[in-house]
């Protein structure tokens, strides 16, 4: 098991996942840690289940750190992020089960309450204050709500702790951060389109 740490695509193999071609682009992303990737995409593309894997690999690799998705709603958080994650741990390898634990609420890593990950809301910026530590791996899950200032706040709390940023959704608010990451933050960001133009 020691490879699924230093690889992604190992790491999908132990959870018997085959990655479609975009996938697999995210995934390079991931694997080379670029901080700060977007992907605009319609529905039914694969986005859901490659932030899953991809915040289970970085948070996973990096013992005591903490994944963090961020949802306009908790019922998108539990009802489709976390019912992903389930779905996806549930085929794995069963040594791998043994490790990760899914909640109504969280995921559990090896037992232990402070590594692994949990939603974050992010409706005001005293909700992202007080986060102390490294390597949290940030998942902005429909991201096309989150505002300027609200990413503003992010890269301040997180921006020395070597975290990295998963923007994903649809491009259909052109007044967000999320817009932003494909235009005027571009030369910051890492950006993947999955299919035409999703405006």
């Amino acid at each position: 098991m020691k490879n699924i740490f230093e690889n992604i695509f190992e790491f999908c193999k132990t959870l018997n996942f085959e990655p479609t071609p975009r996938q697999a682009e995210l995934f390079a992303l991931v694997q080379r840690g670029c901080p700060r990737i977007a992907v605009k995409a319609g529905n039914g593309t694969g986005k859901t289940t490659a932030s899953v894997v991809s915040c289970l690999w970085q948070v996973l690799r990096n013992p005591g750190s903490r994944g963090l998705v961020v949802t306009p709603t908790m019922g998108m958080y539990r009802d489709i992020w976390l019912r992903e994650a389930k779905e996806i741990l549930r085929k794995s390898d069963p040594s791998l089960k043994k490790q990760i634990v899914v909640d109504d609420l969280k995921i559990i890593f090896a037992g232990k309450g402070d590594w692994g990950i949990r939603r974050l809301r992010a409706e005001k910026g005293e909700d992202v204050m007080g986060f102390v530590g490294n390597h949290f791996s940030i998942v902005f899950d429909e991201a096309a709500w989150l505002s300027r200032d609200m990413l503003k706040i992010f890269e301040d709390v997180f921006s020395t702790s070597n975290s990295t940023f998963l923007m994903l959704g649809c491009l259909h608010n052109r007044d967000s951060a999320f817009f932003d990451c494909f235009g005027s933050l571009k030369i910051r960001w890492d950006t993947l389109t999955w299919g035409g133009d999703v405006y």
